[in-house]
């Protein structure tokens, strides 16, 4: 496992970019600032944009193809199956930041 896409190196597992009460006032060493608390970090930001551009291109490629969605962290957790680049990149885009390390092996 290596670290959080969200710890700028620190190798702590960012598990706490959601303030519980006040988000106003709510400071964590991995969450960016003017990012939503929901992606965390302007890193987990660009992925999420990344994937979605490299769908939205192969999905423009002129052959068979689908496309599924798995989330991992600590965790892999499938999070669309097999669909079109259409029905793709919304589920990218509505993807929250989880926290833990990334665990290449679960996905």
């Amino acid at each position: 496992m290596s670290g959080s896409v969200c710890n700028a190196g620190t190798g702590a597992e960012c598990l706490g970019c959601r303030a519980a009460f006040l988000p106003i006032f709510f400071n964590s060493e991995c969450r960016d600032s003017f990012v939503s608390e929901d992606t965390c970090c302007n890193n987990f930001a660009n992925i999420k944009e990344f994937a979605s551009l490299m769908v939205n291109l192969l999905g423009d490629f002129p052959a068979d193809k689908s496309f599924s969605v798995v989330q991992f962290s600590t965790n892999a957790q499938l999070v669309s199956g097999l669909a079109s680049a259409e029905q793709t990149v919304p589920v990218i885009d509505q993807l929250d930041y989880t926290g833990g390390l990334t665990n290449h092996a679960s996905a």
